[in-house]
């Protein structure tokens, strides 16, 4: 299929998953993925067993890749990185990508992508009437939030407020709680305590066989944490399990 012939990609969305008197989440990844990278599918999978643990539904997840009008060096272009990203997301049974932003012919804030997901969704809730709320949080790392509360920085503060407001945040802490209970009170601290409700911090323990094994006694992902044919081998002979 030529880039520039759009669809919004569903094939992937587990409508099934959804539960009326439960929360239902679609999660979306932007980036310039200049390459995507195990990491940013690991970090969706993390993100999906955070909530999960909270006993809240993910029917999918997607990559968005940045327009190439962003200005990155080395920024390949969008038709190279959204191949890349077709291509790690392959062996994936719920992550999508979809190529809207990139596809654009001016840059797309932030705000304006998310309100495209909630468009696409709506409609389609709509069409296979389905009554439910599907929320889609804006998913980032600490670095992000950093640039955010930098003044006269990239970020816009009324702007900032606005999308958290409608969309909700989901923060990415990669370290131990130590740092996390800093992350909040920097929130805290900022404009952004105007929106404190609205934001989730997802820890992101440390990649090790030893989270690996935790997962699966849990009954949660480690895919892209051990190969696919280690995870088919666990599964096959139901090892680590409780």
């Amino acid at each position: 299929m030529d880039l520039y012939q759009y669809k919004f990609p569903q094939n992937k969305l587990q409508f099934n998953k959804i539960i009326p008197q439960k929360d239902s989440y679609i999660l979306v990844l932007f980036g310039s993925f200049n390459p995507p990278t195990i990491a940013h599918l690991r970090s969706l999978e993390s993100i999906s067993n955070f909530f999960k643990s909270k006993d809240k539904n993910v029917i999918g997840g997607y990559l968005s890749p940045v327009n190439t009008l962003y200005t990155q060096k080395n920024l390949e272009s969008e038709k190279h990185r959204a191949t890349m990203c077709d291509l790690a997301t392959s062996s994936s049974s719920w992550i999508m990508v979809d190529k809207w932003e990139c596809t654009r012919k001016s840059y797309v804030r932030t705000f304006t992508a998310l309100e495209h997901f909630k468009d696409e969704i709506d409609s389609l809730m709509k069409k296979k009437k389905i009554k439910t709320n599907i929320k889609i949080p804006y998913l980032c790392g600490q670095d992000i939030i950093d640039s955010m509360i930098e003044p006269n920085g990239f970020w816009v503060e009324e702007r900032v407020l606005r999308m958290i407001s409608k969309f909700g945040l989901i923060v990415v802490q990669r370290e131990d709680p130590l740092p996390s209970k800093k992350l909040e009170q920097k929130i805290k601290s900022t404009f952004l305590n105007d929106v404190k409700d609205k934001i989730e911090i997802c820890e992101s323990p440390v990649e090790s066989s030893t989270l690996a094994r935790s997962l699966i006694k849990k009954n949660l992902s480690a895919k892209y944490l051990l190969a696919d044919p280690v995870i088919d081998y666990i599964k096959r002979n139901q090892l680590y399990r409780l």
